[in-house]
């Protein structure tokens, strides 16, 4: 009867591990994930499809799993799509992008998909599953496209089209429309539910990297790594000892299958720089997985963005006019009460957004910028011009946009000292581009949905116009301070699991992948630290096609190597390139026949004609004239 028991114990556990699910989740809705090709197209309210190709990319965690349940997500469903029945299909296949035929209008749908599942929508719900008929299996060689499909109307003929076209590079979300073209937003989130084969040890540790992006100095951020255990047999996970500035305050805990563990990583800076580190996460037989960290420090104040764009900011005070096509200016004033961060500082660049592109190019514009003591503007009318504009104000600097800029960003052409009040800008057209442009930011401060760029030609004004943000970005110094000029980057790439890279400037500021900044004549030191057992094969210092030569001759070591270059005009790559240590060779095993002279260095380089003790370096000349080096142990 134990033995019994016991079957049946073992037993319930692994249908348990058979049973259990896990899910994953792609394209979130952010910016990193708009290059999303999605495809949707309007048939008719009986037969209407979208579809969309998720790259595999981003569904590595699901090769070779089972798919039994996707989710997609929206704000509350309209009462008018209750009842609409949808259906889902999914197919593997090696295109990224749909075809779009020359000198047609649509894209080429793909066929023959596998139907999985329906789902009818529900009025008031924040999104809709589908629970598959059938597992679905996901090999994870090719992309996946995923079909949702109207297979009966509700009361309102409805349908479901997802996204914008593919073409424009900016994907907005995906949409259920109605009869009437009455669109339901849906973000191109989704996600995937599905199971595998149990194991006896598996372990999923997500995310496998944590950037903290930048923390003012003396504040702190955290981000939690999960740990899950999806294998049948328990583990108990171990971290390693993590450096200042990251930090944990998690204890090891014994995992059964199916639980899960948060390790909350705390980033807490107390000086500015950059930083890194690595959290080892030892789940025994279930492997070991490595978590990157990254975060900078920098002192409050030096950045910050001011009005976010939602709509606890819309009480901004803007103030938009338009005189002629030749002699456009517009002001606005964003109030002391947002700016308190930089008191005392000096601002060196402000940078305003645009919805999705600029699109008009070439006109020339100017920012001027002035302190004043009242933070709206004065009417007669709703139309008239105010009764108080700013005037007297300081020229800081010039833009000339590109009509594929994300950004209109003005860089100061000298630091403007800010010591608290409200502060006006003031953007004035000083040259016209391609057809004549006008730029102001913002329609009335009692409407501030956006700021708004709009154009003209032939003396009139045409309403077309480009949506900017409420939001500004600012950069500045301390007071009296002179401004970091504009940078170049340093690069590097490295086996890192033979060794690791480490770039600081003179100053012993750690410079990291890609960072800008780094001044033309500044010192950089490049140290590259094998791991055990490996030695630096190669390091290669490039500024555009020409390799850069170190300014300091001693640079190698026995466990470490550093040489130090001059920051060119152009950008810098450096590439490592690592390599086995040779084991030495006894002296007394060394095959002399065939030699004519032997010659002994030791570590620092000295000559002898007799071995040093410990590591040799030995030089043979050989009888036919050639040389052999070998490393030998005496």
């Amino acid at each position: 009867m134990k033995k019994f028991l016991l079957f049946l114990a073992v037993l319930a556990v692994n249908v348990m591990s058979l049973c259990a699910q896990d899910e994953l989740t792609v394209a979130d809705g952010t910016n990193t994930n708009v290059y999303l090709p999605i495809y949707g197209s309007y048939c008719d309210t009986e037969g209407t499809i979208g579809q969309m190709i998720y790259p595999k990319a981003d569904l590595a965690d699901m090769a070779g799993k089972d798919i039994s349940k996707v989710s997609f997500y929206t704000a509350a469903l309209p009462e008018k799509v209750n009842g609409c029945v949808l259906q889902i299909s999914l197919k593997e296949v090696e295109e990224e992008t749909f075809e779009y035929p020359e000198g047609t209008y649509s894209y080429v749908p793909f066929t023959d998909l596998t139907a999985c599942g329906t789902t009818t929508l529900v009025t008031g719900e924040t999104g809709y599953s589908f629970e598959f008929d059938t597992p679905f299996h996901y090999s994870g060689d090719n992309n996946l496209v995923v079909e949702v499909k109207v297979i009966t109307v509700s009361n309102w003929a409805s349908f479901s089209a997802y996204g914008v076209s593919q073409a424009t590079g900016h994907v907005t979300g995906l949409a259920v429309y109605g009869s009437q073209k009455s669109g339901q937003a849906f973000l191109p989130k989704a996600t995937f539910e599905y199971s595998g084969e149990p194991v006896d040890y598996e372990v999923k540790v997500t995310p496998a990297s944590l950037d903290f992006g930048r923390v003012f100095i003396n504040e702190d951020s955290t981000i939690n790594v999960t740990v899950l255990n999806r294998g049948i047999m328990p583990v108990t996970p171990s971290i390693n000892a993590l450096e200042a500035p990251f930090s944990t305050t998690w204890t090891p805990t014994e995992l059964a299958t199916g639980q899960s563990t948060v390790i909350p990583v705390k980033y807490a800076p107390s000086a500015e720089g950059s930083h890194t580190g690595t959290l080892i996460v030892n789940c025994g037989e279930a492997g070991t997985f490595n978590v990157t960290l990254k975060g900078a420090s920098i002192e409050k104040g030096s950045e910050m963005t001011v009005c976010d764009a939602t709509n606890t900011n819309s009480y901004i005070p803007v103030y938009g006019s338009y005189i002629d096509t030749e002699d456009t200016q517009s002001q606005f004033i964003y109030p002391a009460s947002k700016l308190s961060e930089i008191n005392g500082r000096a601002i060196t660049s402000v940078t305003f957004y645009p919805q999705n592109k600029i699109s008009f190019s070439g006109c020339k514009i100017q920012l001027s910028v002035k302190v004043v003591d009242y933070n709206e503007f004065e009417y007669e009318t709703s139309t008239s011009a105010p009764n108080n504009p700013v005037t007297e104000m300081t020229v800081v600097g010039t833009v000339v946009p590109g009509a594929n800029d994300t950004e209109l960003k003005f860089v100061f052409d000298e630091p403007f000292e800010y010591n608290g009040g409200n502060l006006a800008f003031e953007t004035y057209v000083l040259e016209t581009g391609t057809y004549s442009s006008c730029l102001f930011l913002g329609e009335t401060q009692t409407t501030v949905s956006a700021f708004c760029s709009y154009k003209s030609w032939s003396g009139s004004v045409n309403y077309t116009y480009q949506n900017f943000l409420p939001k500004m970005y600012v950069t500045t110094v301390a007071g009296g301070e002179e401004p970091v000029e504009e940078g170049k980057t340093i690069s590097y790439t490295a086996e890192q699991e033979n060794g690791s890279v480490a770039v600081t400037l003179e100053d012993g500021t750690t410079v990291e992948s890609q960072v800008t900044k780094v001044k033309e004549g500044e010192k950089f030191t490049v140290t590259v630290t094998p791991a055990e057992g490996y030695e630096v094969e190669n390091l290669e210092v490039k500024a555009g096609e020409n390799e850069l030569n170190p300014i300091n001759d001693e640079g190698k070591a026995e466990t470490a190597v550093a040489y130090t270059y001059e920051m060119p005009a152009e950008d810098v790559a450096i590439t490592v390139t690592f390599k086995e240590k040779e084991q030495p060779t006894a002296i007394d095993n060394l095959n002399l026949s065939n030699v004519k002279s032997v010659r002994y260095y030791n570590v620092a380089g000295i000559e002898s004609a007799t071995p040093f003790k410990g590591i040799n370096i030995v030089v043979m000349e050989m009888t036919d004239g050639s040389k052999k080096t070998v490393k030998a142990v005496k």
